[in-house]
């Protein structure tokens, strides 16, 4: 049992940065016991891979900024605004849902990694159905294409389509001898 080689404060430990619960918990906590209500102190009091998260964000948002400010670019100054609301958007709702009425409930470490790992997990796959997707359509666009060649080939290239009429092809007449 593995449980019998480690002791028990190595069992509960950030998976990520494997930095121990108590590092960190106890600080939680005191922020619950004392009611501070400051966004910086509960700033202070994440973990290491919550402080990494939010700095890899920044660092995103900065590379994403410069890169549209160079003049080879063509990324936009509009679709760079997009990449801020998209991100924007479900900060400021999780702060109506989880940091305004219930901030001592669920601590802003927790917030932090559950909305990172929601929204790697929801983006990576929505990328591979992406490409699973456009791959099987452009997969059956092809095989109707030759298929479609068979039925369609004809020996004469400038030959668009069957020169009767429309009624003729409905009648099943194929005689173009009505030239009187």
């Amino acid at each position: 049992n593995t449980t019998d080689f480690m002791e028990r404060s190595m069992w509960r430990r950030d998976y990520i940065t494997f930095q121990p619960w108590d590092e960190y918990i106890p600080r939680i906590q005191h922020l619950r016991d004392t009611s501070q209500t400051s966004l910086f102190a509960h700033i202070r009091a994440m973990s290491r891979l919550s402080n990494r998260l939010l700095k890899a964000v920044g660092c995103v948002i900065v590379f994403v900024l410069v890169w549209t400010l160079l003049p080879f670019t063509t990324i936009t100054f509009w679709q760079f605004l997009v990449l801020i609301g998209t991100l924007l958007q479900p900060t400021i709702l999780l702060y109506i849902i989880y940091w305004s009425g219930n901030r001592f409930d669920i601590s802003l470490d927790a917030i932090i990694k559950y909305f990172a790992s929601g929204f790697v997990i929801c983006t990576g796959m929505a990328f591979i159905y992406e490409i699973l997707v456009s791959t099987f359509i452009s997969l059956i666009v092809l095989v109707s294409a030759i298929i479609g060649s068979f039925f369609f080939y004809d020996d004469d290239p400038g030959k668009l389509w069957d020169e009767s009429s429309p009624s003729d092809a409905i009648t099943g007449n194929n005689d173009n001898d009505n030239d009187n």
